[in-house]
């Protein structure tokens, strides 16, 4: 193959006529209202599919601005929510081991070792067929699918860090403009708020109190699977490990988690084959899902405008998962909305950090293999009673955990309800404070009509004029207020 230069990447153009149906003719489900930090598939006027990131949303206008993987912030575009050219994430776009299909654009490694855009061309059980942009047809060749030639494109560009200004976003998990407001900052850079100045101190203030204080961890879109790393080994390194764990949890828990993802088995597919992907976020699903992979609870922190009694803020559980778990300490996360997690640590507590990391998540999967292995009641029966009784115990720890997770709003909703709250207990104290204002402007009005009267009136109308000022003062003192009518009096009587 000839010489040719590092990965071209091509501009996206500016415009793009819609489309109904994808290369393969099945409709495409819409998706909306989008979250700021979400990942959609977006097909550009070339008719190839690209990865982006949601990086604003116009509620108002019902429309995105995406930033398109691998490319410069001068093709950010703005999208109609509604537009054909955006898919699912991963609907359209290679995901890394899976089957490629005809079209699509994908990076391959050339013989020389170097990683180039291609797109493929056709596909067999155990190759794609790829055609290298830029270069001649002669050098179009099979690629083993089973290998490390083949990878997603722009899989290794990094997530451009967005600042999300606009008042009309609306993000992922809590970035609406009202947390905005509350907390005080701009907005989150991807997966990461963060909360600064007052309120921030105010929040670990607060959390000082109950003995806990925040450990923070990186957000690279690890943050959920590196702070319970930090809850149950004492360092976050150990997150890849959690993140394969739960992602081989979900699968063979299948039954109940698929309930929670939208769409059909194969969405649910995609969807586990995301969360496999180093920098995927988690969130609630996967909270649950780790509580029962180290049966744990785990309580999420979050900041309370209203929980201090003198308004000025402070921490509160946001939500308990998993709270009939026995199988060790309360798991701590804070919270703070952007779909952040940071570790919170009690230091007057005895940490006994799990030794042996995959041995505690490998006795989880074994048995969750055996309750699928022995669902039905024959097999059941093949057990030792002290065997049966564990594992009636652990049945019903997971119907409680599982319904009350069912029944519960999410972090976002039990965020937004709390600031809520507080702004209605806001706007009826403004509301009061504007009524007695109005109420001491009306009486400030009566008094100055009275002293006006009695001033400018004429020395043969000094009774009839001091009786009105009189009536008026007397008005006033009806309403409480003796200093005013001595005034009234007082004016009244020196110009009679």
């Amino acid at each position: 193959m000839g010489a040719e230069p590092q990965l071209d990447l091509p501009a996206p153009p500016d415009t793009a006529t819609g489309r109904k149906r994808d290369a393969t003719g099945q409709s495409r489900q819409k998706h909306g209202p989008y979250r700021a930090g979400q990942r959609v598939d977006v097909l550009d006027t070339v008719n190839k599919w690209a990865e982006a990131d949601v990086i604003k949303v116009d509620t108002q206008g019902r429309r995105i601005k995406v930033a398109y993987v691998g490319w410069s912030a001068r093709w950010d575009e703005w999208l109609q929510w509604d537009d054909e050219r955006i898919s699912q994430h991963h609907s359209q776009t290679y995901i890394a081991g899976a089957r490629p299909r005809p079209g699509q654009r994908i990076e391959a490694k050339d013989d020389r070792g170097q990683w180039l855009e291609a797109e493929v061309l056709e596909v067999r059980d155990d190759a794609a067929f790829c055609h290298y942009k830029g270069f001649h047809r002669k050098f179009d060749e099979w690629l083993p699918l089973e290998g490390s030639r083949l990878r997603p494109f722009g899989s290794t560009k990094p997530r451009r860090e967005v600042e999300i200004d606009s008042r009309d976003v609306v993000a992922r998990s809590c970035d609406s403009d009202d947390l905005v407001e509350v907390l005080g900052v701009k907005g989150p850079k991807l997966r990461e708020r963060q909360v600064q100045g007052d309120v921030f101190e105010r929040y670990r203030k607060s959390l000082q109190r109950r003995g806990l204080r925040v450990h923070r961890v990186e957000g690279d879109g690890n943050c959920l699977f590196r702070s319970v790393s930090h809850q149950v080994y004492g360092d976050d390194k150990h997150h890849g490990l959690a993140r394969r764990s739960v992602a081989d949890y979900m699968s063979l828990e299948r039954p109940f988690f698929q309930s929670f993802v939208e769409g059909d088995g194969d969405a649910f597919d995609r969807y586990i084959s995301e969360k496999r992907r180093d920098g995927s976020w988690g969130d609630e699903p996967e909270i649950q899902a780790l509580c029962e992979l180290y049966d744990r609870p785990c309580e999420v922190w979050a900041y309370d405008a209203g929980m201090d009694p003198r308004k000025g803020g402070g921490a509160r559980i946001l939500r308990t998962f998993h709270a009939a778990a026995k199988g060790g300490s309360v798991m701590r996360l804070s919270y703070y909305g952007g779909g952040h997690y940071d570790s919170l640590v009690n230091d007057s507590d005895e940490f006994d950090p799990l030794a042996d990391p995959g041995s505690r998540e490998l006795l989880a999967l074994q048995k969750a293999r055996a309750r699928k292995t022995n669902a039905d009641a024959s097999s059941a029966l093949a057990v030792s009673d002290a065997e049966a009784t564990e594992r009636a115990a652990v049945e019903q720890a997971l119907s409680a955990s599982r319904a009350a997770y069912d029944g519960a709003a999410d972090l976002e909703a039990a965020l937004q309800a709390s600031l809520s709250a507080q702004r209605e207990a806001e706007t009826s104290d403004l509301q009061s404070e504007l009524d007695a204002a109005a109420l001491r402007r009306a009486e400030d009005d009566d008094l100055a009509r009275a002293i006006a009267l009695s001033s400018d009136a004429a020395p043969q109308q000094g009774d009839a004029d001091l009786a009105a000022a009189i009536d008026l003062s007397a008005a006033d003192a009806a309403a409480g207020d003796d200093f005013l009518l001595a005034q009234a009096l007082a004016a009244s009587i020196e110009d009679t």
